[in-house]
């Protein structure tokens, strides 16, 4: 199949957006010949990706804002106005790229946010429009312990997402897409109904390569944690902390490492101090890719409460290493979790206190049974191999091949 792949963001040198379009592009160009409409900014980041690797079946086209040309700051790829230029310009590359190639598809990859529509649709050409995320919200009951200034931005994001769900533009793009993919119900729920007809739901990350650790020490006596992601208030660290002071008020010996920086580090580590935690917690600030995967290497569970995250790249990672993850039942993280690998705790509507006393159940759990945590190390590694980028990426084209096929 003839495929141009719309992806703002792609790039093999970085994660998140950017990770998940090169790995996209990659994995695509396996099976059919894949165009990828990309930012002119990635153009040496790919040219580096491709150096002395086999792509026959996988071209790129650079697009740019012409305008803007002398002034681009890479700030810019973070503004929702440029990018919407930026779309709107490759709608015109697109065409003149399909006069020449006759696409059987176009698919928009990234941004992946239901709320930033593209226009390839308009194209004669069929169009899939996802996965996509960012209809996914934190209940305001387990933020009401953060600054204020943390549950404004809440507020803020609340108003935008459900303001995307009456964007005309955004109506078009789904008007116009065979298929809508959404990485969440939360997300696929924040459609107009006639849209959620023809929606899915799929994700647009996989596991790495498996790569077992030790597995969990046995003889250790304290049981080790790790948390890892931005320092905000909806990535739950509040939550975690908080779950690690009543397992240890139980008599439980766990450490916590949290890995990452941001606004809230601060106010972490004040809680930190509060929660009489002392030296059962680590601020390890930003680390690098690597060293987050090397800590993988000696934890023995991973906790994550993040309350809105569409995806969770870090929760496949802690399962490719055999690491079992403890996570709430809000946006992607829970898709990826089950009783094999380890613990999805309710929280759609429960109190702060009930989803912290059930963190800490989790984690008690755990230090408890040595061989339960054994097993679902396992089942961590056999979990994470039913979610390589293969598997996910051809989950969506065996529905995308229904949907043709359908027309």
């Amino acid at each position: 199949m003839r495929i141009l792949l719309s992806a703002f963001a792609c790039s093999p040198l970085w994660g998140s957006e950017p990770g998940v379009g090169w790995r996209w592009a990659v994995q695509l160009a396996r099976d059919h010949d894949v165009t990828v409409l990309t930012h002119a900014y990635f153009q040496s980041h790919i040219e580096w990706g491709l150096a002395g690797r086999e792509t026959c079946g996988l071209k790129f086209a650079y697009h740019r804002v012409s305008w803007l040309r002398k002034t681009f700051k890479p700030s810019y790829l973070n503004s929702r106005l440029y990018y919407l230029v930026w779309q709107i310009g490759a709608y015109y590359v697109a065409r003149r790229l399909d006069r020449v190639t006759s696409f059987d598809l176009t698919h928009h990859l990234t941004w992946g946010s239901f709320r930033f529509p593209s226009f390839l649709g308009l194209l004669r050409v069929p169009f899939v429009f996802g996965p996509v995320g960012g209809g996914e919200s934190a209940p305001a009951r387990l933020t009401r312990s953060l600054p204020m200034r943390e549950r404004l931005k809440e507020a803020v994001r609340d108003l935008v997402r459900i303001s995307g769900s009456y964007d005309p533009l955004v109506w078009l793009c789904l008007w116009k897409a065979k298929l809508v993919l959404c990485r969440t119900e939360e997300t696929r729920r924040c459609l107009p109904a006639w849209a959620r007809r023809h929606a899915r739901i799929r994700h647009e990350i996989g596991a790495p390569p498996l790569q077992p650790t030790s597995g969990p020490a046995v003889a250790r006596k304290t049981l080790k944690l790790l948390h890892a992601g931005r320092l905000v208030g909806w990535k739950g660290a509040h939550l975690a902390l908080r779950a690690l002071a009543k397992a240890r008020d139980r008599g439980v010996t766990a450490h916590l490492s949290i890995a990452g920086d941001g606004p809230m580090r601060g106010y972490l580590e004040q809680l930190a101090f509060e929660l009489n935690l002392g030296g059962a917690c680590t601020f390890h600030g930003h680390l690098q890719r690597d060293a987050v995967m090397d800590l993988y290497a000696d934890v023995d569970a991973f906790l994550f409460p993040s309350l809105h995250d569409s995806g969770g790249t870090v929760v496949l990672e802690a399962l490719s290493r055999g690491v079992p993850v403890i996570c709430v039942d809000l946006g992607g993280p829970p898709n990826f979790i089950d009783q094999s690998c380890g613990y999805v705790i309710p929280a759609r509507k429960g109190t702060e206190h009930e989803v912290v006393e059930g963190l800490a159940n989790a984690i008690t759990g755990l230090y408890l049974s040595r061989d339960l945590l054994k097993e679902l190390s396992k089942g961590a590694l056999a979990r994470a191999e039913t979610m390589s980028w293969e598997r996910q990426v051809q989950r969506v084209y065996d529905d995308i091949s229904e949907a043709l096929a359908a027309v």
